[in-house]
Formats: structure tokens, sequence, C-alpha cells
């Protein structure tokens, strides 16, 4: 895959700029699922949030577009995460959906994509957090995951 520079600060660019924002997702995996193992960030950003996860012991991967500089970047799309079906623990998208619908216009399909690729590489009785932006409508989480899902979701 050709690696891309997608020219844009994401919402969580701009939250990543807050010592604070990696803490508290991590703490958020470490309450919701405290024996996590392997853990995959979708849109990693600046990777602050797989480097704690990692500096914490636990085996995590992070995916994203863009180059950022970023340490044990796996250059990959979330519409089709080059991953085996039902081995992580967790998966952690932050404002990721948002970003895909603001800045590169993808479709409610792309979205759908994007939410069916990580229920695939969940493990049964794995926890899918998400960090939504208001900017987006909860309309399309909704229909992938349900009325009790905004937020997260247990498969």
């Amino acid at each position: 895959m050709n690696k891309m520079r997608l020219k844009y600060e994401s919402k969580r660019d701009m939250q990543e700029s807050s010592k604070d924002f990696a803490n508290r997702i991590f703490s958020g995996i470490k309450d919701l699922s405290p024996n996590a193992k392997k853990i995959l960030d979708v849109g990693m950003g600046q990777g602050n949030l797989v480097k704690k996860l990692r500096n914490s012991g636990l085996n995590a991967f992070g995916i994203d577009l863009r180059e950022l500089g970023q340490d044990n970047l796996i250059v990959a799309d979330a519409k089709n995460l080059p991953f085996k079906s039902e081995v992580f623990d967790v998966v952690v998208e932050c404002y990721l959906i948002a970003d895909v619908q603001d800045f590169q216009k993808h479709t409610d399909y792309d979205v759908h994509k994007i939410i069916d690729e990580t229920k695939r590489v969940l493990k049964k009785g794995g926890l899918f957090i998400t960090v939504p932006s208001i900017s987006y409508s909860e309309k399309v989480f909704r229909e992938k995951i349900g009325d009790n899902g905004w937020g997260f979701y247990r498969k």
C-alpha cells in the first residue's frame, strides 16, 4: 500500500495535544476490559495511546493512513484492516469516524465498512470503544451497533 499524507489537523490531533487524552482512554480500557491483552487503535493519530498501552505491558497496535512520525505505525485503511478475524480484546477509535466524514468526505457506506471491520477483528466478548465527535451524527453508528452502543460495544 502506498503511504499517504492527508493534510488536515484531525479532531484526534487536537485532543492528543492534551497529555491527559491517552490517560483517559487508557483508564477507560482498564475499567471496561481489565483483562485485555491485545488492543488495536484505529486511526492512531500521533500514537500516544499505543505508546502508553505498550509501556504498560499490553500488546498494542495502531493503524493510520497518515504518517506523523509515529512509532509502531501500520499504514492501513480502516475499511480493510490487515488482521485476521477475532484477534483483539479491545479496539479503540477516537474521532476517526468523524474525521472520515468531515475531512475525507466518505459516505455512510464507508463508515459502515469501518464499523464492520472493527467488529470483525474483535474477539467474542471483545470491546469496541469509540470516542465520538459531537459534529458527527450518531445515526450511522446506531444503525450498525444499536441504540445502547454509543460509546462502547461488547461483541
